[in-house]
């Protein structure tokens, strides 16, 4: 491909999150269920707690849309309740 111009982050030594092609994917999850999954994946599994209000914040979403995450991962079977 002529005229191709990557543009690329500086290199940054952990911090990331390796998702499955089976997700990025699944046509059954609506972008903020996506979201949402991601921002859950990439969490500590130590520390880890569903907060509606953390996640809320975090990915500047109401409390209706977030809910309807939940049923969406829920509904996917990323999520039991």
């Amino acid at each position: 491909m002529k005229n191709k111009t990557v543009i690329r982050k500086k290199i940054e030594s952990g911090g990331f999150t390796s998702i499955h092609n089976s997700i990025i994917k699944d046509k059954r999850l609506s972008p903020n269920g996506f979201r949402l999954l991601v921002s859950i994946l990439s969490d500590s599994d130590d520390k880890f707690n569903l907060s509606q209000t953390l996640y809320c914040k975090r990915l500047g979403i109401e409390k209706t849309t977030f809910f309807n995450a939940i049923n969406n991962l829920e509904d996917c079977g990323y999520l039991k309740k």
